[in-house]
C-alpha cells in the first residue's frame, strides 16, 4: 500500500537562517549539527550582531567549506532579532526557510523530515511548519569536518550535558503531572498564562480564531494544526515570508516576534507542528535582557503588533487590556512563588500596561519609528 509519508515529489531546497549575538560557542555547535543533515542545506546564512563577528565567521567558514555548503555570514545592520532574520532571509535561495535560533541543534534527519512534508503538499496549502524540541541529539558524526573547535566549545558541551540531565528530569515530571491533571493544565494556561495563545490577541477579525486544519495531502504525517509557532524552530515557504516578513521595528531580543510572524503566515495557509521534525533547543541560560525588561517588552510588543495589524481595534484593544491584566496577576504569582519579592515581572507588566495607552494613540504611519525610539530608551535605561 502506498505510504504518503514516503512519497517524494520535487523535494524543495532549504536555507538555514540564524540570527546571533555573542554566542559563538553554541552557534558553532548548531552549525555542525546542520552540516550533518541527511539532506544538506542550499546555504547557511548567519547574521551576527557581535562586536567580534569576523572571528566567528572565519571559524564557521572552515566548517562549511569542508562540506561544500555555501555560507553567507554578515554583520547585522541592526541589533534586532527580527531585522537580522529579515536580513538573512533576503540572501536565501532555498524554497523553504529554516528560522532556527543559534542554540537550536538539529537531529540528522530533521531537514529531510520537514522537506518531505512540504514535498507532499503540491497545492501549497501548508504555509509553515514548526519543529519540536527533544532531548539532546547525538554528537555530530564522522562526516562532520574536524577543523579546530573554537575555544570554550568543550566546556559548552559539558555544561549542556549536565543541564540536559536536570532539565529532562524536571520537564518530564512537570509534563507528566500536567497531562494527568486537568486542573494543572488549567492553572498553567489560564492562571499562569504559560501558553503561546495567551500572549497575543488575534488581530485578524475576518479569520476564524481556530487555526486552519492540517491539509489533506499531508494528513498522514501526524501533524498538529496551531495558530502560532515558537521562534526556535520555525520553517516557512520563502514566498510566504516575502509576503509576511518579520516586523523590523522591533529591537534586540524581541518577545512575541515569532508569534506575530507565524500568525500572519497563517493568512497564506496552514501552520502546523511536526513532532517528528526533531531538534533540541538548548535555551542558553544567560539572558540578553533583564527579567523586568523582557516582561515589559513582551507586553509592549503585543500592544504595538496589535496597533499595527488590527482590523477591528474596537474589539481588539479591550481584549488586549483584559489579557494584560490577567498577565499582571500571573506574573505576580510567579514572582512570589519564585521568592522574587521585589516582583520585577509583575512590576514590568503593570508599567507596560500603563505605557501601552500611548501606543494606541500613534498615527499608523508614524507608529513603527515612534515605537523603535521607545524601545531604544527602554533598552538604554531611559
Amino acid at each position: 500500500m502506498d505510504d504518503p509519508t514516503t512519497r517524494v515529489g520535487a523535494r524543495p531546497t532549504w536555507t538555514l537562517c540564524i540570527a546571533t549575538i555573542n554566542r559563538a560557542d553554541i552557534l558553532h555547535l548548531a552549525i555542525r549539527h546542520a552540516l550533518t543533515q541527511t539532506v544538506p542545506p542550499e546555504e547557511i546564512v548567519v547574521i551576527d550582531a557581535s562586536a567580534d563577528w569576523e572571528a566567528s565567521r572565519d571559524a564557521v567558514r572552515a566548517l562549511t567549506d569542508a562540506q561544500g555548503v555555501r555560507l553567507v555570514y554578515e554583520k547585522a545592520e541592526k541589533k534586532s532579532l527580527t531585522a537580522q532574520r529579515n536580513q538573512g532571509a533576503s540572501h536565501a535561495t532555498g524554497e523553504i526557510l529554516f528560522f532556527f535560533d543559534d542554540d537550536t541543534l538539529m537531529y540528522p534527519d530533521c531537514a529531510e523530515r520537514v522537506l518531505s512534508v512540504y514535498a507532499a503538499d503540491p497545492d501549497r496549502a501548508l504555509a509553515a511548519l514548526g519543529a519540536i524540541s527533544h532531548p539532546m541529539p547525538p554528537a555530530p558524526g564522522a562526516g562532520t569536518p574536524q577543523s579546530p573547535e573554537p575555544a570554550g566549545t568543550e566546556r559548552a558541551k559539558e555544561e549542556m550535558a549536565r543541564r540536559e540531565s536536570v532539565l529532562t528530569r524536571n520537564r518530564d515530571t512537570i509534563s507528566g503531572a500536567t497531562q494527568k491533571s486537568r486542573l494543572l493544565r488549567f492553572v498553567k494556561t489560564e492562571v499562569l498564562m504559560m501558553s503561546m495563545d495567551r500572549v497575543l490577541v488575534p488581530y485578524d477579525a475576518h479569520r476564524a480564531r481556530a487555526p486552519l486544519g492540517v491539509p489533506r495531502a499531508v494528513a498522514a504525517f501526524g501533524l498538529r494544526a496551531v495558530g502560532r509557532l515558537p521562534g526556535f524552530g520555525m520553517t516557512v515557504r520563502r514566498a510566504v515570508w516575502e509576503a509576511e516578513p518579520f516586523d523590523g521595528a522591533l529591537l534586540a531580543y524581541c518577545p512575541a516576534e515569532d508569534l506575530d510572524a507565524s500568525y500572519r503566515w497563517g493568512r497564506h495557509g496552514a501552520v502546523v507542528i511536526d513532532r517528528a521534525a526533531r531538534i533540541h533547543h538548548y535555551e542558553v541560560a544567560a539572558s540578553r535582557l533583564k527579567r523586568r525588561q523582557v516582561t515589559r517588552l513582551s507586553v509592549l510588543n503585543s500592544a504595538y503588533l496589535l496597533a499595527r495589524n488590527s482590523d477591528a481595534r474596537g474589539r481588539h484593544v479591550p481584549a488586549f487590556y483584559l489579557l494584560t491584566l490577567r498577565k499582571v496577576v500571573a506574573e505576580l504569582i510567579k514572582d512570589l512563588g519564585a521568592g522574587r519579592y521585589a516582583i520585577p515581572q509583575a512590576r514590568g507588566a503593570a508599567a507596560a500596561m500603563a505605557r501601552s495607552v500611548s501606543i494606541f494613540r500613534q498615527p499608523p504611519d508614524a507608529l513603527p519609528g515612534w515605537y523603535t525610539n521607545l524601545q531604544q530608551k527602554m533598552l538604554t535605561g531611559g
